[in-house]
């Protein structure tokens, strides 16, 4: 049975064949959109003249340089048509669309400038999958920071109606903002030792919206609430418990989804004291004066 599978593979495989390449021509680049069917040639890193094998190395490494370049969405290198010593090789490329205008829709609590400025985009530049992934990345970044953390970015990139841009499109940006979602409770889980009040003193970016505070709307940001967590553990270690730590987190949204609250569960572990203290290896000052610089004295 393996002979028999092994017979029927080698029958199977492709055949590969040596060829003088004669000719290299490009296929699929629009006229109007600047590239030089030249330098994709020469990127390929195919020459007239040499040798090629086909199927084989040679033209999986053209094609992953081309690839390379971030400008298309498909390449093939084929025959053209043979010839008795030769062939003529064919560069089919299919080009990404390039950026003609950005249109904005929604944008109300953050400045259209801010935006553009945060994507980097200009006028021309390729727009590859990519590049408008990071982008709807970058404005959620940008809307979460603001207080905006259920904001929902979509993009579409239709066609330019202006016959004389061929290949170029408009990024439209679409923005549904959502509500400014604000900090409602901070909740302190496994505390025993200090109060949920000492807990959320030692936290600096994320607080909770204070009884008398009418006009503080204290946003919750994600970003530094691993941050404020290290404040927490190291409140807890300058007080001796040398063990503490936070173990984990959790956030949920009110009903209407503009507050949220922050559940954090913490280990205290024990208090730690100081039974004694003693110098090994002074010969310039005496225990007695470093343990007096020190401070620290047992118990």
């Amino acid at each position: 049975m393996l002979l028999a599978l092994l017979c029927t593979a080698a029958a199977q495989a492709p055949k590969t064949v040596t060829y003088k390449i004669l000719g290299i021509s490009v296929d699929g680049i629009s006229p109007k959109s600047g590239t030089d069917p030249n330098a994709i040639i020469n990127n390929a890193g195919l020459k007239i003249g040499e040798e090629i094998t086909m199927p084989g190395d040679q033209v999986r490494q053209a094609i992953l340089r081309l690839w390379a370049l971030h400008i298309f969405s498909d390449v093939q290198i084929l025959i053209d048509h043979k010839i008795e010593n030769g062939v003529y090789l064919v560069i089919h490329v299919t080009e990404y669309p390039r950026l003609d205008k950005v249109e904005i829709v929604g944008a109300d609590d953050i400045s259209k400038d801010d935006i553009l400025k945060k994507v980097s985009i200009v006028s021309g530049q390729v727009l590859t999958p990519d590049f408008i992934e990071s982008s709807v990345e970058k404005i959620k970044a940008l809307y979460s920071d603001e207080g905006h953390l259920l904001a929902k970015i979509t993009t579409s990139t239709p066609a330019t109606t202006d016959s004389t841009k061929s290949n170029k499109v408009s990024f439209v940006i679409n923005i549904d903002e959502g509500p400014k979602v604000q900090i409602d409770r901070i909740i302190f889980n496994g505390n025993i030792a200090f109060e949920q009040g000492d807990l959320r003193g030692a936290m600096d970016d994320n607080k909770e919206k204070p009884w008398w505070g009418i006009f503080s709307h204290p946003r919750f940001d994600k970003h530094k609430l691993q941050s404020d967590e290290k404040k927490i553990v190291k409140f807890y270690r300058n007080r001796g418990y040398l063990d503490a730590e936070v173990t984990s987190d959790s956030t949920w949204y009110s009903a209407d989804k503009k507050m949220i609250s922050i559940l954090i569960n913490v280990h205290e572990g024990p208090q730690y004291f100081i039974r004694s203290v003693t110098w090994d290896g002074s010969t310039v000052y005496k225990n007695e004066e470093l343990s007096r610089i020190l401070v620290f004295k047992a118990g």
